[in-house]
């Protein structure tokens, strides 16, 4: 019996690791020559083993130039000459005066318990700002680590990605083996990633109140918690779904075997996976345009809107970076449209290893892209005007002022 044991467990100790890819092709590359059909009518283009090495590494470069220029770019944008100021200047402290300038102590102090009231919520609005900040950072640091290894994999060892690669060209499908570092490195770190954003509960804390719907009589103090209800509710569903779907996303995978009851995983995962991202960007750019119309003022240094002021260079870094993601969405969708139409409706469509790993850098792309924007607008908080001032002090100016 240890023979057969032996030649039945080398087959998949090897597929495990793909530095003995060498070994690997030589059970599987004869296989591969004899189907040049993917699903459907998707024509596969049959590559070598160091065809797609180069192509890979061709993919790779050509992509880390564009993301030097785009870079390059992005900060001249933000730092346009008069366009944009380094700190965000109306916030929490001083909505409520309005256009006042009057800082000096009244002739008769306010009671203790006043100013002791008001710093408290000053220091609770720091507090869960910071904290928020920190965490939708380190959630960013997960999204892009989730993406690290798998993209290793598609450049430098191509013989272990799935053999239907060429034909989905995707993320989910490249890190769908949680046996393999890539797989278990994707799902630890996309779900930590959504337990982290549901804890900071980044919407309400690191984002300013939609300008057209902020009353200072209701909310004085101009924060996301005192808006109205329908703002507070899509708040809400902003952080809790998109957030609970990649959650979803990373635990059930998209596996190449749909047969049985399999397809039931496939059928989750592809479905919440795109709607997650989707919401997502679409409610980032909603933040941007509707909330604190920064795509109008973009290259302007004029007020954006009569409560928040002109533009910051955080504000502006963000509608950059919504702009790339969308860019990004665009061309991953571009391409799995073209490929379903070959897996879906049987029209003969022809892929390669080369558009299979532009579909999937496009993948990568807008998910880092739409992870780094809470971040930015975290870090914007973190550069408020009146941060630097003690939090006694933002108290007494907001009871002096009235």
């Amino acid at each position: 019996m240890r023979g057969p044991q032996l030649a039945t467990m080398r087959g998949p100790q090897l597929a495990t690791n793909p530095l003995m890819a060498s070994e690997q092709s030589e059970y599987f590359d004869d296989d591969d020559d004899e189907d040049d059909d993917g699903p459907g009518g998707i024509e596969v283009v049959q590559e070598s083993k160091s065809t797609k090495n180069k192509t890979g590494l061709k993919v790779a470069q050509m992509i880390a130039i564009l993301a030097v220029f785009t870079l390059i770019f992005s900060v001249l944008l933000v730092n346009l000459p008069g366009g944009g100021i380094i700190t965000r200047t109306a916030n929490f402290a001083d909505l409520s005066a309005g256009n006042r300038t009057n800082t000096a102590p009244t002739e008769h102090p306010p009671y203790q318990w006043q100013v002791s009231t008001l710093a408290n919520l000053v220091g609770l609005d720091r507090q869960y700002k910071l904290q928020g900040t920190i965490l939708v950072i380190v959630s960013a640091v997960c999204i892009w680590g989730s993406t690290l290894t798998s993209s290793h994999v598609t450049v430098f060892h191509p013989e272990a990605l799935p053999g239907d690669f060429v034909e989905k060209g995707t993320l989910s499908n490249a890190s769908q083996d949680v046996a393999q570092p890539n797989g278990r490195l994707f799902t630890v770190a996309l779900f930590t990633a959504g337990m982290l954003n549901i804890v900071s509960m980044y919407t309400f804390w690191i984002y300013r109140s939609w300008a057209p719907w902020y009353d200072p009589i209701k909310n004085p103090l101009g924060h996301p918690t005192f808006q109205c209800r329908w703002e507070r509710r899509l708040r809400t569903v902003w952080v809790i779904a998109p957030s609970v779907g990649f959650m979803f996303t990373a635990a059930i995978p998209s596996l190449s075997d749909t047969t049985g009851y399999k397809f039931a995983l496939a059928m989750i995962h592809n479905i919440l996976a795109p709607l997650s991202m989707a919401f997502c960007i679409i409610m980032e750019t909603i933040q941007l345009d509707f909330g604190e119309n920064a795509f109008h003022a973009f290259f302007s240094s004029e007020d954006a809107t009569e409560v928040y002021g002109p533009l910051s260079r955080f504000q502006r870094a963000r509608v950059v970076t919504v702009c790339f993601a969308w860019a990004c969405g665009v061309v991953f969708l571009g391409i799995q449209v073209y490929l379903g139409l070959g897996a879906v409706l049987g029209i003969r469509v022809k892929s390669c290893y080369g558009l299979a790993l532009v579909s999937f850098y496009g993948e990568v792309g807008g998910m880092v892209l739409v992870a780094l924007l809470p971040a930015l607008a975290g870090l914007g908080t973190q550069w408020e005007a009146t941060i630097s001032k003690g939090i006694m002090e933002q108290a007494w100016m907001l009871i002096n002022e009235g």
